[in-house]
């Protein structure tokens, strides 16, 4: 769980995508989507961003700014490696 602006969001990544939910409701916040599966460390959170990496056929690291809503796969990964 991180706390942004005084709003907490879940972050669960997942096969394919990596998604924000409002632990109260459960609804999606925003969700980001990526080639690969199999994640295996944790989400990590600073510097407004949310960094994932995934496991298998594609891997990679990304770092997504966690203030968007909905789909935010172009609008704010910041970067990949």
């Amino acid at each position: 769980m991180i706390e942004l602006d005084g709003v907490t969001q879940v972050i669960i990544p997942g096969s394919g995508f990596v998604g924000a939910y409002n632990p109260q409701d459960g609804k999606e916040i925003w969700r980001a989507k990526y080639n690969g599966y199999s994640i295996i460390p944790r989400p990590v959170f600073g510097h407004g961003m949310v960094f994932i990496s995934s496991g298998y056929d594609n891997p990679v690291v990304l770092a997504i700014r966690v203030d968007g809503t909905g789909d935010v796969t172009k609008s704010k990964i910041a970067w990949t490696s």
